[in-house]
């Protein structure tokens, strides 16, 4: 499994991942922005989550490395069993 962010416009400085209360889980700096991350050719990652409930959140910046200005966060909750 793997969460994408989809940013509009499409590139944006990068993305940073909130996964439950960690705030800053991952960062990606280039597309495709992708919680668990992907190969150097833009194949995505894998990643089990354990399970339980748990709350993604992610929010652009302007500029790479989580910095510029902040645009607006998404979040979205899922359950694994």
């Amino acid at each position: 499994m793997n969460i994408r962010a989809n940013t509009n416009p499409g590139v944006v400085g990068s993305v940073v991942f909130r996964l439950d209360s960690n705030l800053r889980y991952r960062t990606e700096s280039s597309a495709p922005y992708a919680l668990a991350g992907d190969s150097p050719i833009g194949d995505y990652l894998s990643w089990t989550p354990a399970q339980g409930d748990h709350l993604v959140v992610a929010t652009p910046y302007s500029q790479a490395n989580a910095k510029g200005g902040a645009g607006s966060s998404l979040a979205i909750t899922f359950t694994v069993n």
